[in-house]
Protein backbone atom coordinates (compact mmCIF):
# COMPACT_ATOMS: atom_id res chain seq x y z
CA UNK A 1 0.00 0.00 0.00
CA UNK A 2 1.33 3.44 -0.91
CA UNK A 3 2.07 5.49 2.23
CA UNK A 4 0.01 8.64 2.72
CA UNK A 5 2.26 11.67 2.92
CA UNK A 6 1.38 14.85 4.79
CA UNK A 7 0.73 16.57 1.47
CA UNK A 8 -1.62 13.79 0.30
CA UNK A 9 -3.42 13.79 3.65
CA UNK A 10 -3.89 17.57 3.42
CA UNK A 11 -5.27 17.25 -0.11
CA UNK A 12 -7.71 14.54 0.99
CA UNK A 13 -8.82 16.67 3.92
CA UNK A 14 -9.43 19.69 1.69
CA UNK A 15 -11.38 17.55 -0.75
CA UNK A 16 -13.55 16.09 2.03
CA UNK A 17 -14.20 19.57 3.45
CA UNK A 18 -15.20 20.88 0.04
CA UNK A 19 -17.46 17.88 -0.52
CA UNK A 20 -19.10 18.43 2.87
CA UNK A 21 -19.63 22.10 2.01
CA UNK A 22 -21.32 21.22 -1.28
CA UNK A 23 -23.52 18.65 0.43
CA UNK A 24 -24.60 21.32 2.91
CA UNK A 25 -26.06 23.39 0.08
CA UNK A 26 -29.22 21.32 0.23
CA UNK A 27 -29.07 20.55 3.94
CA UNK A 28 -29.79 22.86 6.87
CA UNK A 29 -29.85 26.65 6.80
CA UNK A 30 -26.58 27.08 8.67
CA UNK A 31 -24.37 29.84 7.21
CA UNK A 32 -21.93 28.71 4.54
CA UNK A 33 -18.52 30.38 4.44
CA UNK A 34 -16.88 32.07 1.50
CA UNK A 35 -13.89 30.54 -0.23
CA UNK A 36 -15.17 27.06 -1.05
CA UNK A 37 -13.71 25.85 -4.35
CA UNK A 38 -15.42 23.66 -6.92
CA UNK A 39 -15.57 22.90 -10.64
CA UNK A 40 -18.81 23.64 -12.48
CA UNK A 41 -19.24 21.27 -15.42
CA UNK A 42 -21.93 22.04 -17.98
CA UNK A 43 -22.77 20.19 -21.21
CA UNK A 44 -25.10 21.60 -23.86
CA UNK A 45 -26.42 19.38 -26.64
CA UNK A 46 -28.70 20.66 -29.45
CA UNK A 47 -30.25 18.14 -31.82
CA UNK A 48 -32.89 19.02 -34.41
CA UNK A 49 -33.36 20.46 -37.86
CA UNK A 50 -32.60 23.79 -39.52
CA UNK A 51 -33.99 24.52 -42.99
CA UNK A 52 -34.87 20.86 -43.27
CA UNK A 53 -31.34 19.66 -42.54
CA UNK A 54 -30.30 17.75 -39.40
CA UNK A 55 -28.19 19.76 -36.96
CA UNK A 56 -26.17 18.69 -33.96
CA UNK A 57 -24.17 21.14 -31.83
CA UNK A 58 -22.50 20.73 -28.44
CA UNK A 59 -20.74 22.87 -25.86
CA UNK A 60 -18.84 21.59 -22.84
CA UNK A 61 -17.62 23.80 -20.01
CA UNK A 62 -15.34 23.12 -17.04
CA UNK A 63 -15.18 26.26 -14.93
CA UNK A 64 -13.27 26.82 -11.70
CA UNK A 65 -15.60 28.44 -9.18
CA UNK A 66 -15.29 29.94 -5.71
CA UNK A 67 -18.12 30.65 -3.29
CA UNK A 68 -19.15 33.80 -1.50
CA UNK A 69 -20.70 33.59 1.97
CA UNK A 70 -24.35 32.55 2.10
CA UNK A 71 -26.84 35.39 2.52
CA UNK A 72 -30.49 36.06 3.36
CA UNK A 73 -33.15 36.47 0.71
CA UNK A 74 -36.91 36.67 0.28
CA UNK A 75 -38.94 34.47 -2.03
CA UNK A 76 -38.65 36.10 -5.48
CA UNK A 77 -42.32 35.32 -6.19
CA UNK A 78 -43.56 37.25 -3.14
CA UNK A 79 -45.24 40.56 -4.08
CA UNK A 80 -44.84 42.77 -1.00
CA UNK A 81 -46.68 45.76 -2.52
CA UNK A 82 -49.75 43.72 -3.46
CA UNK A 83 -49.84 42.00 -0.09
CA UNK A 84 -49.58 45.30 1.79
CA UNK A 85 -52.33 46.89 -0.32
CA UNK A 86 -54.71 43.95 0.14
CA UNK A 87 -54.30 44.16 3.92
CA UNK A 88 -54.89 47.94 4.01
CA UNK A 89 -58.60 47.81 4.89
CA UNK A 90 -58.02 45.23 7.61
CA UNK A 91 -55.19 47.32 9.07
CA UNK A 92 -57.28 50.54 9.14
CA UNK A 93 -60.16 48.73 10.88
CA UNK A 94 -57.81 47.36 13.55
CA UNK A 95 -56.23 50.80 14.07
CA UNK A 96 -59.67 52.37 14.51
CA UNK A 97 -60.51 49.80 17.20
CA UNK A 98 -57.23 50.56 18.99
CA UNK A 99 -57.92 54.32 18.92
CA UNK A 100 -61.44 53.77 20.29
CA UNK A 101 -60.06 51.69 23.15
CA UNK A 102 -57.50 54.38 23.97
CA UNK A 103 -60.10 57.20 23.83
CA UNK A 104 -62.18 55.39 26.44
CA UNK A 105 -59.26 55.40 28.82
CA UNK A 106 -59.18 58.45 31.16
CA UNK A 107 -55.45 59.08 31.25
CA UNK A 108 -55.84 62.15 33.51
CA UNK A 109 -57.52 59.97 36.14
CA UNK A 110 -54.78 57.36 35.80
CA UNK A 111 -52.09 60.03 36.21
CA UNK A 112 -53.76 61.41 39.38
CA UNK A 113 -54.07 57.93 40.87
CA UNK A 114 -50.41 57.19 40.22
CA UNK A 115 -49.35 60.54 41.71
CA UNK A 116 -51.20 59.67 44.93
CA UNK A 117 -49.97 56.06 45.16
CA UNK A 118 -48.00 54.34 42.43
CA UNK A 119 -48.69 50.94 44.03
CA UNK A 120 -52.46 51.43 44.24
CA UNK A 121 -54.81 49.07 42.38
CA UNK A 122 -56.25 52.05 40.43
CA UNK A 123 -52.80 53.11 39.20
CA UNK A 124 -51.76 49.56 38.29
CA UNK A 125 -55.02 48.92 36.41
CA UNK A 126 -54.68 52.17 34.47
CA UNK A 127 -51.11 51.43 33.42
CA UNK A 128 -52.08 47.94 32.29
CA UNK A 129 -54.99 49.28 30.26
CA UNK A 130 -52.73 51.83 28.58
CA UNK A 131 -50.09 49.18 27.77
CA UNK A 132 -52.79 46.93 26.29
CA UNK A 133 -54.04 49.79 24.07
CA UNK A 134 -50.52 50.46 22.79
CA UNK A 135 -49.98 46.76 22.11
CA UNK A 136 -53.25 46.63 20.16
CA UNK A 137 -52.17 49.62 18.04
CA UNK A 138 -48.74 48.08 17.41
CA UNK A 139 -50.34 44.81 16.28
CA UNK A 140 -52.65 46.73 13.95
CA UNK A 141 -49.71 48.56 12.36
CA UNK A 142 -48.07 45.22 11.57
CA UNK A 143 -50.99 43.88 9.57
CA UNK A 144 -49.85 43.37 5.99
CA UNK A 145 -46.18 43.81 6.84
CA UNK A 146 -44.28 40.63 6.07
CA UNK A 147 -42.29 39.33 9.00
CA UNK A 148 -38.85 37.81 8.42
CA UNK A 149 -39.08 34.14 7.49
CA UNK A 150 -36.45 32.01 9.26
CA UNK A 151 -36.38 29.77 6.20
CA UNK A 152 -34.91 32.67 4.20
CA UNK A 153 -31.91 33.13 6.48
CA UNK A 154 -28.70 32.14 4.70
CA UNK A 155 -30.91 31.01 1.84
CA UNK A 156 -28.67 31.91 -1.09
CA UNK A 157 -25.05 31.37 -1.98
CA UNK A 158 -23.37 32.71 -5.10
CA UNK A 159 -20.36 31.19 -6.84
CA UNK A 160 -18.16 33.08 -9.30
CA UNK A 161 -15.54 31.94 -11.75
CA UNK A 162 -11.96 32.45 -10.58
CA UNK A 163 -8.83 32.66 -12.72
CA UNK A 164 -5.59 30.77 -12.33
CA UNK A 165 -2.12 32.05 -13.21
CA UNK A 166 -2.98 31.88 -16.94
CA UNK A 167 -5.86 34.41 -16.55
CA UNK A 168 -8.33 31.66 -17.48
CA UNK A 169 -11.15 30.35 -15.30
CA UNK A 170 -11.46 27.01 -17.04
CA UNK A 171 -12.14 25.69 -20.52
CA UNK A 172 -15.03 25.93 -22.98
CA UNK A 173 -15.26 23.80 -26.10
CA UNK A 174 -17.89 24.05 -28.83
CA UNK A 175 -18.43 21.55 -31.65
CA UNK A 176 -20.50 21.67 -34.82
CA UNK A 177 -21.46 18.13 -35.76
CA UNK A 178 -24.10 18.95 -38.39
CA UNK A 179 -24.63 16.25 -40.97
CA UNK A 180 -23.06 17.11 -44.32
CA UNK A 181 -20.90 19.88 -42.88
CA UNK A 182 -17.21 19.82 -41.98
CA UNK A 183 -16.78 19.36 -38.25
CA UNK A 184 -15.77 22.60 -36.54
CA UNK A 185 -14.32 23.05 -33.07
CA UNK A 186 -13.68 26.12 -30.96
CA UNK A 187 -11.80 25.99 -27.66
CA UNK A 188 -11.31 28.65 -25.02
CA UNK A 189 -8.81 29.65 -23.92
CA UNK A 190 -7.25 29.36 -27.34
CA UNK A 191 -3.91 30.94 -26.49
CA UNK A 192 -1.81 32.06 -23.57
CA UNK A 193 -1.70 35.74 -24.56
CA UNK A 194 -4.75 36.38 -26.75
CA UNK A 195 -7.08 37.33 -23.90
CA UNK A 196 -9.55 34.53 -24.64
CA UNK A 197 -9.11 33.12 -21.16
CA UNK A 198 -11.06 36.02 -19.66
CA UNK A 199 -14.08 34.91 -21.69
CA UNK A 200 -14.29 31.92 -19.38
CA UNK A 201 -14.43 34.10 -16.26
CA UNK A 202 -17.75 35.95 -16.52
CA UNK A 203 -19.99 33.22 -15.15
CA UNK A 204 -22.05 33.04 -11.94
CA UNK A 205 -23.88 30.23 -10.18
CA UNK A 206 -26.51 31.10 -7.56
CA UNK A 207 -27.82 28.38 -5.24
CA UNK A 208 -31.26 28.68 -3.63
CA UNK A 209 -30.94 26.44 -0.56
CA UNK A 210 -34.63 26.75 0.35
CA UNK A 211 -35.95 25.48 -2.97
CA UNK A 212 -32.91 23.34 -3.81
CA UNK A 213 -32.52 25.12 -7.14
CA UNK A 214 -29.63 26.62 -9.06
CA UNK A 215 -29.42 29.55 -11.46
CA UNK A 216 -26.59 29.53 -14.00
CA UNK A 217 -25.57 32.74 -15.75
CA UNK A 218 -23.02 32.84 -18.56
CA UNK A 219 -21.59 36.16 -19.81
CA UNK A 220 -20.71 36.07 -22.61
CA UNK A 221 -22.15 32.77 -23.70
CA UNK A 222 -21.57 33.02 -27.43
CA UNK A 223 -17.97 33.39 -28.56
CA UNK A 224 -16.97 33.85 -32.21
CA UNK A 225 -15.43 30.82 -33.86
CA UNK A 226 -11.79 31.17 -34.73
CA UNK A 227 -12.49 30.80 -38.47
CA UNK A 228 -15.18 33.50 -38.52
CA UNK A 229 -14.56 37.21 -38.06
CA UNK A 230 -17.99 38.78 -38.47
CA UNK A 231 -20.45 38.82 -35.60
CA UNK A 232 -23.19 36.25 -35.95
CA UNK A 233 -20.99 33.18 -36.19
CA UNK A 234 -20.63 31.84 -32.70
CA UNK A 235 -19.16 29.00 -30.73
CA UNK A 236 -21.83 26.55 -31.86
CA UNK A 237 -23.91 28.80 -34.12
CA UNK A 238 -26.34 29.41 -31.24
CA UNK A 239 -28.42 27.07 -29.11
CA UNK A 240 -32.21 27.20 -29.11
CA UNK A 241 -33.89 28.53 -25.95
CA UNK A 242 -36.66 30.65 -27.49
CA UNK A 243 -40.03 30.43 -25.74
CA UNK A 244 -38.73 28.85 -22.54
CA UNK A 245 -39.81 30.70 -19.40
CA UNK A 246 -36.81 29.58 -17.32
CA UNK A 247 -34.22 30.43 -19.95
CA UNK A 248 -33.18 33.96 -20.89
CA UNK A 249 -31.04 33.92 -24.02
CA UNK A 250 -29.90 37.31 -25.31
CA UNK A 251 -27.62 36.89 -28.34
CA UNK A 252 -27.17 40.66 -28.66
CA UNK A 253 -25.68 40.70 -25.15
CA UNK A 254 -24.00 37.34 -25.51
CA UNK A 255 -25.67 36.09 -22.33
CA UNK A 256 -27.59 33.03 -21.22
CA UNK A 257 -29.37 32.64 -17.87
CA UNK A 258 -30.94 29.32 -16.84
CA UNK A 259 -33.24 29.53 -13.81
CA UNK A 260 -34.88 27.02 -11.49
CA UNK A 261 -32.57 24.07 -12.14
CA UNK A 262 -33.52 21.55 -9.41
CA UNK A 263 -31.13 19.34 -7.49
CA UNK A 264 -31.29 16.92 -4.58
CA UNK A 265 -28.73 16.44 -1.79
CA UNK A 266 -25.12 15.43 -2.15
CA UNK A 267 -23.16 17.10 -4.92
CA UNK A 268 -25.53 19.39 -6.82
CA UNK A 269 -26.21 18.18 -10.35
CA UNK A 270 -29.09 17.90 -12.77
CA UNK A 271 -30.45 17.78 -16.31
CA UNK A 272 -32.89 20.06 -18.11
CA UNK A 273 -34.34 20.11 -21.63
CA UNK A 274 -35.50 23.12 -23.64
CA UNK A 275 -37.58 22.76 -26.82
CA UNK A 276 -37.19 25.45 -29.45
CA UNK A 277 -38.02 26.00 -33.10
CA UNK A 278 -35.03 24.00 -34.34
CA UNK A 279 -35.02 21.15 -31.86
CA UNK A 280 -34.25 20.24 -28.26
CA UNK A 281 -31.34 21.59 -26.23
CA UNK A 282 -30.37 19.35 -23.32
CA UNK A 283 -28.28 20.77 -20.47
CA UNK A 284 -26.40 18.59 -17.99
CA UNK A 285 -24.60 20.23 -15.09
CA UNK A 286 -22.73 19.22 -11.97
CA UNK A 287 -20.64 20.81 -9.22
CA UNK A 288 -17.61 18.89 -8.03
CA UNK A 289 -15.30 19.83 -5.16
CA UNK A 290 -11.64 20.49 -5.88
Amino acid sequence: MTPITKRTAAALLLCSLASAGLSALAADRAPLPAGQKATLRVEFNLAGKEDGRPIHRTVTMALRMESDASYDGEDPEYDAAASYSAAGAQREKALAAARTRLDKLDMDAVARACDRDRDSAECQAGQQAFAASMAQADTAMRIGVRQPDPANKDRYQSWRAVADNTDACGTIEGRLLDAGKPAAVTRLPSGATDGSGMRTCLHIMTVDRKRNQVQLAFFPFEVARSDKKERGYYLIEGLDFDGNANAEFAPAKGSLILRGLPFQGGRPSGTASYRGERGVTTVKWSVEPR
